[in-house]
Parts: C-alpha cells; structure tokens; sequence
C-alpha cells in the first residue's frame, strides 16, 4: 500500500477519532465518569466545543454538533482484564450485552449516550 507520494505506510498510527455527538456534556460524564477513561491534559477545549480523551496512543475526541454520528460508530478498546471490566460495567447497572468470545478473545458491546457501540476486547 503506498500513500499518494509514494512512501510505502511504515510507522503508520491511528492518531485519534473524533465521535460527533449533540450532547457534549452527558458524553463526556459518561466517558469520564462511568467508563473512567482518562482525560487528556488542557480539557475542555476552547469555547468548550470539543473535549479528549486519551487512550494510549490514539486519542478520543468528542465534539458537539448538530449532526451527531447517530450511533453508526463502534470503538473498540483493548483492555487486558476483559472478564474483570465486564464485571464491573455490570455491577454500576450498565447494559452490558452478553460476551462472546472466539479464536483466542472474548468482548462485550455496550451503548454510549448518543447511542455509538462501545466494544471491549481482551485476549482469554
């Protein structure tokens, strides 16, 4: 696979994804609070439009719009205690669909506020 200069794609990382959500603040607290992933350093961003979140190397960004992604994403963290966090998710009275496993992993899917797929994965 080459990039329009012709470089092959070595050393290629995805930076951050960005989840268009009409209610920004609920998000947030639902990130932060109930799934405690961490803040990155300087939130909120300016006029408070956008908040992120960092999960290793790839940054979340929530962004307040009038168009949401309307639950069409699905964002897969990769944590390495998958039955201790499906667990825990359970016990704050979260819906958490049932977990499947296969070739080696299991996973469970929940829904964010704005109704976006949030999936755990981690090796069995």
């Amino acid at each position: 696979m080459y990039l329009l200069s012709g470089l092959k794609m070595q050393g290629v990382k995805l930076g951050s994804i960005i989840l268009f959500v009409k209610d920004l603040e609920r998000t947030i607290d639902y990130y932060r609070t109930v799934l405690e992933i961490p803040a990155e350093k300087g939130q909120p961003l300016p006029a408070k439009r956008a908040f992120r979140f960092r999960t290793g190397d790839c940054v979340l960004t929530l962004r307040r719009s009038s168009k949401p992604n309307g639950g069409r994403q699905l964002l897969v963290f990769q944590v390495d205690q998958i039955h201790e966090v499906y667990q825990e998710l359970q016990e704050k009275g979260l819906r958490v669909r049932p977990m499947e496993s296969e070739g080696g992993f299991s996973w469970f899917d929940l829904s964010d506020p704005e109704g976006n797929r949030v999936r755990f994965r981690g090796a069995i």
